[in-house]
């Protein structure tokens, strides 16, 4: 992925080890990069009855919130060649979000020096399996005239 992902797109993919153990309703994975830049550490606990938000969340409700469990319905990209966005929808089926009390045990890209004066909070967490994911082909659009 690291490799043609790098050449089809300018995202800048890295290899990480990803770490994962599912038992007894309990989910942790743990990822760690190269530098430390983009660590992750996470325990979500499945077996316990749906979760409400985390405290201090800025959504109102997990109904809101839910809008926001899982990839934007599209992702775009620019072709400096020909001048031109490339446009990419996602499409999913059997999408059902459930609400998941998560710890966050490290995430090292929150603790860089540019988010020193941020105070990030979990906003939401939501588990879901299975689901029927794919991209469209991409349309190229020329921007301007």
């Amino acid at each position: 992925m690291v490799r043609w992902g790098n050449r089809l797109t300018h995202y800048g993919y890295r290899k990480v080890t990803v770490n994962h153990k599912h038992d007894n309703g309990l989910l942790e994975i743990d990822i760690r990069s190269p530098q430390q830049e983009a660590d992750l550490h996470v325990r979500a606990h499945l077996a316990m009855a749906p979760a409400g938000l985390p405290a201090g969340s800025p959504f109102p409700s997990l109904q809101v919130a839910r809008k926001f469990a899982g990839p934007l319905p599209f992702t775009f990209d620019y072709d400096a060649q020909t001048h031109s966005i490339i446009r990419v929808q996602g499409v999913r089926a059997a999408w059902d979000p459930k609400p998941t009390r998560v710890e966050v045990l490290r995430n090292t890209f929150l603790e860089r020096a540019s988010f020193a004066d941020a105070h990030p909070i979990l906003a939401s967490a939501f588990y879901l399996c299975n689901v029927d994911y794919r991209w469209k082909r991409g349309v190229r659009e020329r921007v301007g005239n």
